[in-house]
């Protein structure tokens, strides 16, 4: 190897050395673990999350405070069924209006006497489509459970919403120290 690359190689090696994690460096001494440390002393802790589970009946630990939040699983899961039971309902709208009005360009075009842009509307369009359209039983079983999907995501996604969960939340802190060759400011609130 030349003497450019071994300097090269040499620099690279040295700025990776720099810029390391502190606990990431071989030539460093393992972290001490909680039997080597001098009595009177406590041993280094891992960083504090920034939420926890609350339990009823189990003590708060110190640094935290009960707080409440909305539930993101039913939220989600609701969100995801309320909007699979709506699209789904206007593209067919939107699919059979243009099959059977391919030549009738105007707004609501009615197919013997029927407007499928009722299934537009949401949470009521699939059951006012039954009641317009007077569809055959397959269709028919299609219009329900579309609505049925769309008021059942809608009411999931509102109990997320509405009943909260309790979690621990840890208190405002702020923090300053320094990193390997830079500062770091590191604040919650």
């Amino acid at each position: 190897m030349s003497g450019r690359r071994r300097r090269g190689a040499a620099l690279t090696a040295a700025l990776a050395w720099a810029w390391a994690e502190p606990g990431a460096r071989a030539d460093d001494a393992p972290p001490p673990t909680a039997s080597a440390t001098p009595a009177g002393s406590s041993a280094p802790t891992a960083p504090m999350p920034y939420t926890l589970d609350y339990d009823e009946g189990r003590p708060i630990p110190p640094g935290y405070r009960v707080s409440s939040t909305i539930r993101e699983g039913p939220l989600i899961a609701g969100g995801v069924m309320y909007w699979t039971g709506y699209v789904t309902s206007v593209v067919a709208a939107s699919i059979v209006s243009n099959s059977r009005c391919a030549g009738d360009r105007t707004v609501g075009c009615y197919y013997d006497g029927r407007n499928y842009y009722l299934l537009d509307i949401p949470l009521a369009g699939p059951f006012l489509g039954i009641a317009a359209l007077h569809p055959e039983p397959a269709p028919l079983a299609g219009l329900i459970a579309l609505g049925t999907l769309q008021v059942a995501g809608a009411a999931l996604a509102l109990t997320g919403l509405v009943v909260k969960k309790k979690v621990l939340v840890r208190d405002a802190s702020l923090s300053a120290g320094p990193r390997a060759l830079a500062l770091s400011l590191r604040g919650a609130f």
